[in-house]
């Protein structure tokens, strides 16, 4: 997969250079081109085993545990005699064009928000968990007219998340007290205390509030059950000094609601992480929260001059591309180009 890397590195840059020139549809060309090499993937992802039985044996365990909507979509496909490609191709191109949109609505500095995609890992872990990354897909889309204030319409989007993974619902409102603003010496201390307290934390969650899930699943992993690099404890302490310092620049600034909702959102993703870290089907809910750094970060760099912006970007991206590389290692990458 690391040539894969190399590859999307290569496209942002022809894109932003064609881009640069007023060159047409040179975003259109970043898009498609991942939308390709994710769409295309053959064997890649955790789950990408589970899919396959899901579409192709409708009466399975698995295939009857998933939310109605995705039943629906297989049986139509399969009845139009197309192979489980189909259900791969068009998760990926929804959830990728959705992150895309939302992106470009969210910041200015689209090349660099999407090299930041890639580098944390997000653009990666869509071909793990497929419908829940759609769901998150849905909402990072929507955020903006959350921002913008058209209530109803984020609400919308919430609903249609949900359609495509359950745990939108819980999501939901809690996405919905992002616009608050909480003072960033608390956010600063949510941070420190689920770091330091996390494991407690856990042990509330499971045997307090769902006391069932604590008897049917063993949830305390260790870091050996993880990716190397990924999970580990040291990437947990590089997202918490990352955090920390955002909300120590801004400390300092006269920041807009639209960059605190995003700070919050941060935050709370981080908080998730730290709280779940031993427990990874409640651990993912961070990624509902934590993409929102991707266009936070360039949108602090106003606060930068224009050398030091630079400087700070490549440390960011040269530390989140060691835990890409350090996951990725030896993962190999191949297409399937047959739909039928």
């Amino acid at each position: 997969m690391l040539w894969i890397t190399l590859l999307l590195f290569v496209l942002i840059l022809i894109s932003c250079i064609a881009d640069s020139q007023h060159m047409p549809y040179a975003k259109q060309f970043l898009l498609i081109s991942m939308i390709l090499i994710m769409g295309l993937r053959y064997d890649v992802g955790r789950d990408y085993p589970n899919y396959v039985i899901i579409y192709n044996e409708p009466y399975s365990y698995k295939a009857l545990a998933v939310e109605p909507i995705w039943q629906l979509f297989n049986h139509v496909f399969r009845s139009l005699g197309f192979r489980s490609r189909i259900f791969f191709f068009l998760t990926a191109a929804a959830t990728i064009y959705l992150y895309y949109k939302g992106i470009k609505k969210m910041t200015s500095h689209f090349y660099i928000a999407m090299v930041l995609f890639i580098v944390l890992g997000f653009y990666y872990e869509s071909a793990n968990i497929i419908r829940q990354f759609l769901a998150m897909a849905i909402l990072f889309y929507g955020y903006r007219d959350y921002l913008d204030g058209k209530i109803f319409r984020f609400i919308l989007c919430g609903l249609t998340a949900a359609l495509f993974h359950s745990s939108a619902l819980i999501i939901l409102p809690v996405i919905l007290i992002s616009r608050v603003r909480i003072p960033l010496v608390l956010l600063a201390l949510s941070v420190i205390i689920s770091f330091v307290c996390g494991t407690q934390l856990l042990d509330i969650a499971i045997n307090v509030v769902l006391p069932s899930i604590g008897n049917m699943i063993p949830y305390h992993y260790t870091v050996d059950d993880y990716p190397a690099g990924y999970s580990s404890g040291l990437l947990k302490v590089v997202y918490i000094v990352l955090t920390l310092t955002i909300i120590w620049l801004l400390a300092s600034k006269k920041v807009d609601s639209k960059m605190t909702a995003m700070l919050n959102m941060v935050v709370f993703g981080v908080v998730l992480y730290n709280t779940f870290f031993l427990f990874m089907p409640a651990r993912r809910l961070y990624l509902y929260f934590f993409p929102f750094i991707v266009v936070l970060i360039p949108e602090c760099m106003k606060y930068f001059t224009k050398a030091s912006s630079k400087i700070v970007m490549c440390i960011i991206t040269f530390v989140f591309l060691l835990f890409l590389i350090k996951s990725n290692i030896g993962i190999p990458y191949a297409m399937d180009l047959n739909f039928m």
